[in-house]
């Protein structure tokens, strides 16, 4: 599996031990065109979606959209080639497999799932807690201001 970040990112990225190979942003077309792939998409960027469709065309078999962190995302991205971007909408995912899975399925499972991944977020992420407007990092986030292995809990009230 390969993770995808910005060059600033690159250290952190890779020192979490989840992806076989880290590629900047600028570096994805170095990538081999000729293999099947899947692209999930956390930020939202909708020139990297557009250069990775392309680059891989009818290889990109799964284009699925998760988030607009880095809100570069164009209302009419156009026709792309290969799979069609759709939105990852995690209650409606949430519901399928509820239905699938009966009662208690999900809380079944997502226990069993938070137990192995919970003590991994204390390697990997700092809690900054903060209080009052002031407070707010939205656009710090925004500017990439805010290192990658920060968490923020704020709270509007002083």
């Amino acid at each position: 599996m390969i993770g995808l970040t910005s060059a600033g990112n690159t250290s952190f990225v890779t020192s979490l031990g989840c992806f076989d190979e880290v590629v900047t942003y600028d570096r994805v077309t170095s990538l081999p065109p000729d293999v099947p792939v899947a692209f999930v998409d956390m930020a939202g960027n909708s020139a990297l979606r557009d250069t990775l469709h392309r680059h891989f065309g009818e290889q990109m078999k799964c284009s699925v959209r998760v988030g607009l962190t880095h809100r570069a995302t164009d209302t009419d991205e156009g026709e792309m080639p290969g799979a069609k971007p759709r939105w990852f909408f995690a209650p409606d995912q949430i519901r399928k497999r509820a239905k699938e899975w009966g009662p208690g399925g999900i809380e079944q499972r997502f226990g069993a799932a938070w137990s192995g991944f919970a003590p991994l977020l204390e390697r990997w992420l700092t809690v900054v807690e903060s209080r009052g407007p002031e407070a707010v990092v939205y656009l710090d986030t925004l500017k990439g201001r805010i290192p990658p292995e920060q968490g923020h809990m704020l709270s509007l009230l002083g």
